[in-house]
């Protein structure tokens, strides 16, 4: 799980909501800026400048009003009852410097669910698979890696 959390608080949908009113009332533009300023930690955009230009102009050429009525059916997302009852093993990555999902939902999930390991990665955003590919794939490598060699089937 990347980025994930068991519920929708109200941090994510005030983020949400923020989100569809700069898109209405200020324009693609100030909303993609939003959207970068929310999703990416600024480290990496400021070293990424060409990636946030992309973001900026894809923005522009598309529609966001279906994102925003998902997100409006998240609103009342609640599955913290429902974790628990996970019986596969599970990795938590999340980033330190998430401003959609705070980091506390990592410790709510690899607290609730039976065995679970997490991964925090500091210095990085929302978008984990963008920010940080290779220690995300590398986390990955060793949570299979270990799942395998404790079931008894890792390869040679």
């Amino acid at each position: 799980m990347v980025s994930g959390a068991a519920y929708t608080d109200a941090h994510t949908r005030a983020v949400a909501q923020r989100w569809e009113e700069t898109y209405s009332q200020e324009g693609t533009d100030r909303f993609a800026l939003r959207l970068l300023k929310d999703l990416y930690y600024p480290d990496w955009v400021e070293a990424n400048l060409d990636y946030a230009d992309a973001v900026r102009e894809q923005v522009k050429h598309q529609d966001f009003r279906p994102a925003f009525r998902w997100a409006h059916a998240m609103a009342s997302f609640d599955e913290r009852n429902r974790i628990a009852g996970v019986a596969r093993p599970t990795l938590i990555v999340q980033a330190l410097n998430d401003a959609v999902v705070e980091a506390s939902h990592a410790r709510v999930l690899r607290q609730s669910i039976p065995g679970a390991q997490i991964r925090l990665l500091a210095e990085t955003g929302h978008t984990v698979p963008i920010e940080r590919p290779k220690e995300l794939s590398e986390a990955i490598t060793v949570f299979v890696r270990s799942v395998e060699s404790s079931h008894g089937t890792a390869s040679s």
